[in-house]
């Protein structure tokens, strides 16, 4: 597409310049006529001259119109091809957001498995005589730590309340 721009580009560049060439080139010719003519001939000289010209616009008109045409034509592809390209994008990146949800859902229910597995484990060590493992260490400084903080907030609970019963006294 990029060539296809690029020789019409300079296709156009040449036309142009050689449609201005060749006018100049007429209006130095009439210039010259119009020095050499006598004053009889002049105005003569001068139509001719100025059909001339008026010729070679003429001429070049149609060459120009076919260019915007081609030029139209262009645009047209190009814009075509910019939309295939959009829905190409959006398509592959709706492709790619269903991926990532794929993967996602995939990762969620591989933790979910997991936890299953470990649930089942725990069940099974608690059905055997074994709470949690082989960690009843560790599990027995944490349920008196909770046991403890359990007191705490106990404590705190009936001193708010003996506070609010002092101060509706």
């Amino acid at each position: 597409m990029g060539q296809l721009i690029s020789d019409f580009v300079h296709k156009r560049n040449a036309l142009l310049k050689q449609q201005r060439a060749d006018i100049l080139n007429a209006i130095h010719e009439c210039h010259t006529e119009m020095k050499n003519a006598s004053p009889d001939d002049r105005k003569q000289t001068h139509d001719e001259c100025k059909a001339k010209i008026k010729e070679l616009r003429e001429k070049y008109k149609e060459s120009r119109k076919q260019l915007q045409d081609k030029f139209k034509q262009i645009r047209e592809q190009f814009e075509l091809q910019i939309q295939d390209e959009k829905i190409k994008l959006v398509n592959a990146t709706s492709i790619v957001h269903d991926l990532q949800k794929e993967i996602k859902q995939s990762e969620e229910n591989e933790q979910s498995e997991k936890e299953t597995k470990h649930s089942q484990n725990s069940t099974a060590n608690l059905k055997e005589g074994k709470p949690f493992g082989n960690s009843t260490g560790n599990t027995k400084k944490e349920m008196k730590n909770i046991k403890n903080d359990l007191k705490k907030q106990k404590g705190k609970s009936e001193d708010n309340k003996k506070g609010q019963h002092n101060e509706e006294d």
